[in-house]
């Protein structure tokens, strides 16, 4: 996870020092190059994010402390 995490920064940084430089403007295939990057960038960000979403909700159907109580009845009271 952790080359993963490197792999992402370095590409922020990478897209963020070509537009702070301009230099993705240089041709037509620069500027495809930087679109693609960013592109990627933005897919691997929302797979992390659905991916985290997925695993907080895995989660909770494991341990869900309000289902411990779904076995009461209207107007019961647990002891």
């Amino acid at each position: 996870m952790s080359s993963d995490v490197t792999n992402l920064k370095n590409t922020f940084d990478s897209i963020i020092n070509e537009y702070d430089k301009g230099s993705m403007f240089n041709d037509d295939d620069s500027i495809k190059s930087w679109i693609a990057r960013c592109d990627w960038l933005v897919k691997q960000m929302v797979d992390i994010k659905v991916g985290a979403g997925f695993k907080y909700f895995e989660l909770q159907k494991e341990y869900n402390p309000l289902q411990e109580n779904s076995n009461i009845g209207e107007g019961e009271e647990t002891e």
